[in-house]
């Protein structure tokens, strides 16, 4: 019995130890803090990075945007304002790879400033790509769809990415590559069909649809995804 009370108490003494190690914000890569949901609309929580310190975070709030830019899928057009053309290019391009061929919608900016894209209309089998922008940057979404079968449906890279659905709209999007192929996507063998290579933060009063994800995810953040509105 003696025996087992020294047992009881090392076991309790270890037990103290390690939670007290796990609630430091200093120290090895297992030790963090944290925060839960907090009250009201905003929210809290935690991000790590490589060498295992973490933040707490609050939710983040869409910026104010000094341009927008009109980009319809239908047709494959854009209205730019005359201010910005020196500034941003928006082309179509029919891509081909060993998997088949997409019609890529890009998107590049050396403005400093937050521009809004705003996309309507449909996109049979391609994709509409940030390819490059020197700011965080919008994407409204207002009635817009986009099947994808050789890239995602969107790809969006270069600064935090804000997509925001119009009220009373229905956005949706598809993916349908086969990830089990052997298929070659060529720089678009990316792991979502809407996929953003640092933060994504969704929101509005809108609806998004992925009607079908058959590549890895259907949404995907390489950096922070956040979901502050929208359906």
């Amino acid at each position: 019995m003696k025996r087992f009370y020294q047992i009881c108490i090392l076991l309790g003494t270890f037990l103290c130890v390690a939670c007290s190690n796990g609630s430091s914000d200093s120290g090895n890569g297992n030790s963090y803090t944290g925060a839960g949901p907090a009250t009201g609309d905003a929210q809290a929580t935690a991000t790590g990075t490589s060498t295992g310190t973490h933040t707490s975070l609050t939710a983040p709030s869409v910026p104010t945007s000094s341009y927008t830019i009109p980009i319809n899928l239908s047709s494959q057009t854009a209205d730019i304002p005359a201010s910005l053309t020196s500034e941003v290019t928006v082309t179509a391009d029919l891509k081909t790879f060993t998997a088949g061929s997409t019609t890529v919608i890009s998107v590049s900016s050396t403005c400093s400033s937050v521009i809004t894209y705003r996309l309507s209309g449909s996109l049979d089998n391609g994709m509409f790509y940030v390819e490059n922008s020197a700011a965080d940057y919008i994407v409204e979404l207002d009635g817009a769809s986009i099947t994808s079968t050789v890239t995602p449906a969107m790809l969006l890279k270069k600064g935090t990415a804000y997509i925001v659905t119009s009220s009373g709209t229905t956005n949706c999007f598809s993916d349908g590559r086969d990830f089990t192929s052997s298929a070659d996507y060529g720089d678009y063998d990316q792991k979502g069909g809407i996929h953003a290579t640092k933060d994504m933060v969704l929101s509005g009063s809108g609806s998004l649809k992925v009607a079908s994800a058959g590549y890895k995810s259907g949404i995907y953040a390489k950096g922070l995804l956040s979901v502050i509105g929208g359906t």
